[in-house]
């Protein structure tokens, strides 16, 4: 279990030395940020093209919705207020303005890392920050990374116990994105803290029904603006007519989709492998010692290779989106598809072997999976969050593991940027 601030019981050249990384970091945020925005292209990339009509519109005084922007308008909104109060219009001066705002997040990281006590903040904040399905969103008007400040708002203001101010922030996060109804619930949880994690409530399945409630009220109480979010998206739903305010049609929850699941697995063994190299001995011993979960992962794969599904029409066949790409060699060539399996069944083993810091944030996995599963269009920006939160909960590896994953990170960023910069691929 995790102790208090990161100020107590600390010597002196452990804090100077901390305040130092901080700055580094700081540093080579700013450095890097202002290379990724010379160097892009002065013209609108991937779902920019949707974003910036958008914003434009805002910018100019119409409050017509576009009817093409599937997510509420909070992104758009503020990045036009910025523009008009600073008077910049171009796509590179509000990139700046996104740019500007988002990288707060790494610094949040470190932040959290740090005053969590936990080892290496400093080198895992960078991990977080250069990982290849995150660091173009920093330079891009995206809405993803906007959203995910304000749901490390929210996580930083439990924290510090400030429930109520957090609650609210949830709140305002769902005028950015919708999906963040899921992550208000895992904020909500990891409120009501230890007392309600998933072990505790199987073990309160042995105790009486007065027991548990003499656990969980106090915590609801403590807890109940949460409600206001929840409430919220509520009417948001039954007024809009539907989860989705533009492309009503295409994004829709209207069923589930295991596909999302296993895709993601598979991006999180790419881009998380040194951790599930380094997990490999202990996989094998959970496999030695529960020799049945490979009957089940077997099963999985049945159910992973009969379940195939990429009908969503904006996952084409193409050769600029990674994702698309990879998802039609697997539908087009049934042995990849199964390969595949390998992959994926070795980072879902690899996440079960990984010791999270606290009892409740083993949430993360269930919220994950109920976020993922009603998402018809595979989209590897919908593992952002998730991605974000299991880097920030895990228990850190050695300095030599955690060197080793941040190396493989900048390699892969080089390599995505790359093709972005060049406009030869997208993710």
């Amino acid at each position: 279990m995790r102790e208090g601030p990161i100020s107590d019981n600390v010597s002196t050249p452990e804090v100077k030395a901390s305040h130092t990384s901080f700055w580094l970091l700081l540093g080579f945020v700013v450095l890097a940020a202002l290379v990724m925005l010379w160097i892009l292209p002065a013209k609108p990339i991937a779902d920019e093209l949707i974003h910036l009509p958008q914003i434009q519109s805002f910018m100019a005084g119409s409050m017509v919705l576009n009817g093409i922007v599937a997510m509420p308008p909070g992104f758009h909104l503020t990045i036009a207020s910025i523009a008009n109060l600073l008077g910049l219009q171009e796509l590179r001066e509000l990139r700046v303005i996104n740019t500007a705002i988002t990288l707060i997040c790494p610094l949040l990281f470190w932040i959290y890392l740090a005053s969590e006590k936990s080892k290496l903040p400093t080198l895992r904040s960078t991990q977080i920050l250069l990982s290849p399905i995150i660091w173009p969103f920093f330079f891009l008007l995206y809405t993803d990374l906007s959203s995910l400040l304000l749901i490390l708002t929210g996580m930083a203001l439990i924290e510090r116990r400030h429930f109520k101010i957090a609650a609210l922030v949830c709140t305002f996060s769902l005028a950015f994105r919708q999906n963040n109804i899921f992550w208000t619930a895992l904020i909500w949880l990891l409120a009501m803290g230890d007392s309600f994690s998933i072990s505790s409530l199987l073990e309160d399945r042995k105790s009486s029904f007065n027991d548990f409630l003499k656990k969980i009220v106090p915590a609801l109480k403590k807890t109940f603006l949460f409600f206001t979010p929840l409430i919220a998206f509520a009417i948001f739903v039954f007024l809009n007519g539907g989860i989705a305010m533009g492309n009503k049609d295409l994004h829709q929850a209207s069923g589930l989709y295991p596909t999302q699941v296993f895709f993601c697995l598979l991006v999180f063994w790419l881009v998380l492998l040194p951790i599930h190299i380094n997990n490999l001995a202990s996989i094998f011993a959970l496999l030695k010692a529960r020799s049945w979960l490979i009957l089940l992962l077997a099963a999985l794969g049945v159910a992973y290779y009969l379940s195939f599904d990429i009908s969503h029409p904006y996952n084409f066949p193409s050769d600029y989106f990674i994702r698309n790409w990879v998802l039609y060699k697997l539908k087009d060539h049934q042995y990849w598809r199964l390969i595949a399996f390998i992959p994926m069944a070795w980072a879902l083993l690899s996440l079960v072997v990984t010791s999270l810091e606290k009892r409740s944030y083993y949430w993360l996995y269930p919220i994950t999976l109920a976020s993922l599963l009603p998402v018809h269009l595979i989209e590897q920006r919908y593992y952002i969050i998730p991605l974000v939160l299991l880097m920030l909960f895990r228990v850190p590896m050695s300095k030599k593991w955690e060197s080793i994953l941040l190396i493989w990170t900048i390699l892969l960023s080089i390599l995505v940027s790359y093709g972005i910069i060049s406009m030869k691929i997208f993710l």
